[in-house]
């Protein structure tokens, strides 16, 4: 959606009524879960090609993806690594859609809690590639670039030069049988334009598109464009046959495609050739609005063996619904760029409405906040409800993150503001300082920081820390650590790293040491008097019995993993993972007892990943992993499969199968299918449903229960761009 940006007093009416409505009105229209890990996606130029910068609210690791190279469906899994709020119900995923770009084809990122996979789906075959990004809380896809400027001349309003570049993608080598497809479809398409029928031709030769490169994979890019100017759209013709010259800049129809290209307007070519866009300053906004009903049910059924010999076994068996409810949720962004600005606009808000007796509902502003970056000083302001911006910053946080670049080596960071929890307890301030460093030797950077976090008016965290990262295209790692002055000790200290071979090969270890949670004062009032620090002084406990409180009942976690993922062919990969961690115990503090540690919990895990196992665009993931703790055993195993039927239909399907038995004889058996349908209605409309079941059975000696539980859910999701 673009907004009038010719008259500065009418843009910024426009801008400012966003911004108003958006955040006054955001928890009143209340999707999805209660946490949102997907923080923001934005897409920009490296060179000759576009970057996908997909960031999290929290710090990720990367593992593997698949397929290789190239696909219009992309399935990605990685490991959280730093603190995220608790999140919902196992039912709930999150789905984005991509921000307005003439830079890449149209795509949807979708994250499945149950799977741990990211599935990003382009609207056409693409070549990609997937690795670690510019910092630890973001996973970058790079694709090849299908327009605007590879740098903006120095002079304000100049315009941008876009030179061809070589075809990214093969156009031989495809099957008989996606051949034969392609073909139809182009036919279908040429009947449709010369009916004039532009919806149904742009349908059909996203279809056709969507395919492998094949034999008419060039004459069905020019004819996108056609449709595209046939229906009015004339920015996404540009795209079309920008991309057009860039595949097959020597094609026969090349020059009849620049004709139409500077027929557009906007875009001209120049007496050397080259395609020449006008820059001019522009207001997107995108988003979504979706709402989804949940429902569950369980059935409990137990046999209890009687408390004396001869006497007869109980029978109970319970049926009930726990789960009613309607999910709605906004994701609202406005952006506006020009030569020197770049401000954003951003609102994502979730709303429960619960109809069983007893339960609340609930809403969640997750994010409500406006920043602007001012290009010639290299000086950012972000205001507002934000997700924690790292720095030592843990939380979610409503206040202040300003940024100012002495050069492009050294920028200097204030955060300031009050920590968001979406539950009671004490308030709390903090001021943190960091000095954003590099990069230095090309591939280094990093920061040092300082933070100072209050509550009632006594210290609550105090900690010093510091970043180092390293990139390239073959090996990443990153090291973070985080030490608490008040209580001279580390709360963290996490380092990952990532290495990929020539042959495609892919390694990655992680050592994560931290206090959980981590440090503050207020973890010691669960087992104190009063519930807030200044009542607890009030009423005779010392500063220093808070503190010991807080260390007594915060243990310490320990993960150390590493893994690998080889690709035997172009459809089949295989990857290895192996797991060692533990959790403290606590100490004794007044009533309350000591709890034991959890001691070594170890995991082997495999994985197998096919693609292209029903049709071109399907994903097929096993795993299993067998668990070795202190006091039990178990084996997981998983199957996922997900299929693009067509351009509109989208079918996902899981299979989990959990076993476990501990010392004292008690078997636990778990099954759980789930099928999600998603249909696209239109560009801007979808519909999903969801299925899922879970059938339990625990045995002891003295107890036999069963638990079913069946769930669904069905939501329309609107999304604007």
């Amino acid at each position: 959606m673009k907004l009038n940006t010719n008259g500065s007093w009418a843009f910024r009416l426009q801008f400012s009524a966003l911004f108003i409505a958006t955040v006054l009105f955001a928890p009143f229209l209340i999707p999805l879960a209660d946490a949102q890990i997907i923080d923001q996606i934005d897409v920009a130029r490296q060179g000759n090609e576009a970057e996908i910068a997909i960031q999290f609210s929290t710090t990720v690791q990367y593992l593997r993806h698949q397929p290789a190279t190239q696909g219009s469906l992309l399935q990605i899994e990685f490991k959280i690594t730093g603190q995220l709020d608790a999140v919902g119900s196992g039912l709930i995923s999150e789905t984005r859609r991509s921000p307005k770009s003439e830079l890449v084809p149209p795509f949807e990122v979708s994250y499945d809690n149950r799977t741990k996979l990211l599935t990003v789906k382009f609207s056409r075959f693409t070549a990609y590639a997937v690795r670690p990004g510019g910092n630890p809380n973001t996973i970058s896809i790079f694709v090849p670039a299908l327009g605007a400027a590879l740098k903006e001349k120095k002079a304000a309003g100049a315009s941008k030069i876009i030179p061809p570049i070589p075809a990214a993608l093969p156009t031989s080598g495809a099957s008989n049988a996606v051949d034969e497809q392609a073909a139809s479809l182009l036919a279908q398409s040429k009947e449709a334009l010369a009916t004039k029928d532009a919806g149904k031709a742009i349908d059909v030769l996203n279809r056709l598109l969507n395919l492998p490169p094949n034999r008419v994979s060039q004459e069905a890019q020019e004819l996108a464009g056609q449709a595209r100017e046939l229906s009015g759209e004339n920015a996404k013709a540009r795209a079309e046959y920008d991309l057009y010259l860039r595949l097959y800049p020597g094609g026969p129809d090349a020059d009849r495609v620049k004709q139409r290209l500077a027929g557009l307007g906007k875009v001209v070519i120049s007496a050397d050739g080259k395609t020449v866009v006008e820059t001019k300053p522009e207001f997107s906004f995108f988003g979504s609005i979706s709402s989804y009903y949940y429902n569950g049910s369980s059935k409990y059924d137990a046999t209890l063996a009687p408390p004396l010999p001869g006497l007869t076994f109980s029978q109970i068996s319970l049926t009930s619904t726990d789960q009613s409810a309607l999910i709605t949720n906004i994701d609202l962004n406005g952006r506006y760029r020009s030569a020197e600005f770049d401000t954003k606009i951003v609102v994502r808000d979730t709303r429960t409405d619960n109809f069983l007796s007893g339960q609340k509902d609930t809403n969640r502003l997750n994010n409500a906040y406006v920043e602007t970056l001012y290009k010639p000083y290299d000086f950012f302001a972000r205001i507002g409800r934000q997700s924690a911006a790292g720095y030592g910053v843990l939380n979610r946080f409503d206040g202040a993150w300003l940024r100012y670049g002495f050069n492009k080596q050294f920028k200097l960071n204030v955060l300031s503001g009050e920590p968001v929890e979406f539950y009671a307890v004490p308030k709390k301030k903090f001021v943190a300082t960091a000095l954003d460093l590099g990069p230095f030797a090309e591939s280094f950077s990093g920061n040092i920081f300082a933070v100072d976090q209050r509550v009632d008016g006594k210290t609550d965290r105090r900690a010093v820390g510091g970043e180092l990262r390293y990139l390239d295209a073959q090996k990443n790692g990153f090291v973070l650590a985080d030490y608490d002055l008040e209580y001279k000790s580390l709360n963290i200290l996490l380092a990952q790293g990532n290495w990929t071979l020539k042959d495609s090969t892919s390694f990655n270890i992680l050592f994560d040491r931290r206090r959980t949670p981590i440090l503050q004062l207020t973890n010691g009032l669960s087992v104190l008097p009063f519930r807030t620090v200044r009542e607890n002084l009030n009423g005779g406990t010392s500063l220093d019995d808070i503190r010991l409180a807080s260390s007594a009942v915060t243990p310490l976690s320990n993960l150390f993993s590493i893994g690998v993922t080889h690709p035997l062919t172009p459809q089949w990969q295989l990857g290895a993972d192996f797991k060692i961690s533990d959790v403290s115990g606590t100490r004794e503090i007044g009533t309350l007892p000591a709890q034991p540690g959890t001691g070594n919990i170890y995991v082997y895990a495999f994985q197998a990943l096919r693609t292209g196992f029903l049709s071109v665009n399907d994903i097929v993931v096993f795993s299993a992993s067998l668990i070795n703790g202190k006091t039990y055993s178990a084996q997981s195993y998983q199957l996922s499969h997900v299929i693009q039927i067509q351009e509109k239909w989208r079918l996902e399907s899981l299979l989990k199968y959990y076993r476990q038995k501990d010392k004292s004889g008690l078997t636990l058996d778990r099954i759980a299918p789930t099928i999600r349908l998603s249909y696209r209605l239109s560009d801007h409309f979808s519909v999903e449903s969801e299925i899922a079941a879970e059938w339990s059975k625990s045995t002891s000696v003295l107890q036999d229960d069963k638990t079913n539980r069946r769930l669904y859910n069905l939501g329309l999701r609107y999304d604007f761009f």
